[in-house]
């Protein structure tokens, strides 16, 4: 599943830049932020979120 879940993320993350989609992309970041809080890798998930605030701007995204 993790291996699927992955490759989503990805896909969406070049996808969003493709198309220039500010959410699409903070949110396929938001999904790093995610699994790194899962596996609790801290300082790996402040940085995804970083990256995904400054991907998105003012959108709002998150994994809730």
């Amino acid at each position: 599943m993790r291996a699927s879940a992955e490759a989503t993320r990805t896909a969406a993350r070049h996808l969003g830049n493709e198309a220039g989609h500010a959410d699409i992309t903070g949110w396929a970041w938001a999904l790093v932020a995610c699994f790194a809080l899962t596996q609790s890798r801290h300082e790996a998930a402040l940085t995804a979120a970083q990256a995904g605030q400054g991907a998105a701007g003012r959108q709002r995204v998150g994994c809730n």
